[in-house]
C-alpha cells in the first residue's frame, strides 16, 4: 500500500468545505447500506434538504462537529482517516454520534445539505493495490471453490482505511449470478491477509452473497456498477 495522506486541515475548514465533507460522508454511509448493516456509525438519517450548525475543533486538526436545526441536541462527529493511501479510499471515518464536550468550538455556521446521492458527487476512482488485488484473488478462490465457471467483472465500490494494516473493502461480482462481496482485510504479514466477510448475508458463503438471496446485495450491486470507480474481468475455470 501507498504512503498515507496527511489530508487537509480540518480546524481551519470553511463552513461550505464543512458542508460538503458533511454531505459526503452521509451519502457515502446511505449508498453502501450502514444502516441496514446495522452500523452505530453512520446511522444518521435523511440529512437531504436539513439545515445543520458546524462547530469546528478546539484542540485537533482532524475532526469536527455539527448538529442537526431543530432536533434534538445530539451531536455528530466527522473525523479525518488518518491511514488514507488513495484518493479512492473515503477521506473521513463515517459520521458518529458525540457528546457535546469542551474540545468544540462556537458555531463556525449553519446551512443546508443538499439532497444528493454518491453518484452525484466527486467521488474518485479506485486504484489498484495490494488490498484491491488480495481481494480479487479471495473473489477468485470463492468462485472455484464453489464450482463456478466463466467470465465475470468486479466492480469494486465501498473502500475505507480504518488502520494502518485493516481495510473494509466491496464488490459486485457478474457473472452468470451476481454477487455482493463486502469483506474487512487484515494484513498480517509480507502478502498475507485475514479476510473477515461483514456484509448482508448471515455468513461469509458465497451462496448468501447472491443478489437474489439478499433484497441489499442486489441494491449494492447496481450501486456499485453506477460509480464505476475500478473494474476488472476475470476468468474461473478456464
Amino acid at each position: 500500500m501507498g504512503e498515507r495522506e496527511k489530508g487537509r486541515d480540518y480546524s481551519k475548514l470553511s463552513l461550505e468545505e464543512a458542508l460538503e465533507l458533511i454531505q459526503y460522508a452521509w451519502s457515502y454511509g446511505e449508498w453502501f447500506g450502514m444502516n441496514e448493516l446495522g452500523y452505530k456509525s453512520g446511522e444518521v438519517r435523511g440529512l437531504g434538504g436539513k439545515e445543520v450548525a458546524v462547530m469546528l475543533s478546539e484542540y485537533y486538526d482532524d475532526r469536527f462537529y455539527f448538529r442537526v436545526i431543530g432536533e434534538e441536541e445530539i451531536y455528530y462527529r466527522i473525523l479525518r482517516s488518518k491511514d488514507r493511501s488513495q484518493e479512492g479510499q473515503l477521506e473521513t471515518g463515517l459520521i458518529t454520534r458525540w457528546e457535546k464536550d469542551r474540545d468544540m468550538k462556537e458555531e463556525l455556521g449553519r446551512g443546508k445539505i443538499k439532497e444528493k446521492e454518491l453518484f452525484q458527487l466527486d467521488i474518485k476512482n479506485i486504484k489498484e493495490d495490494e488490498y484491491v488485488v488480495a481481494m480479487e484473488g479471495y473473489i477468485e478462490d470463492m468462485l472455484l471453490k464453489s464450482g463456478e465457471k466463466g467470465e465475470y467483472e468486479i466492480y469494486y465500490g465501498e473502500y475505507e482505511a480504518l488502520n494502518k494494516n485493516k481495510v473494509c473493502l466491496s464488490a459486485g461480482v457478474i457473472g452468470e449470478k451476481e454477487y455482493y462481496i463486502r469483506c474487512l482485510i487484515v494484513k498480517y504479514g509480507e502478502g498475507k491477509y485475514y479476510f473477515w466477510p461483514v456484509g448482508f448475508g448471515l455468513d461469509g458463503s458465497l451462496e448468501e452473497c447472491e443478489a437474489e438471496r439478499r433484497h441489499m446485495n442486489k441494491v449494492c450491486i447496481e450501486r456499485t456498477k453506477q460509480l464505476k470507480r475500478y473494474r476488472q474481468e476475470i476468468v474461473i475455470g478456464g
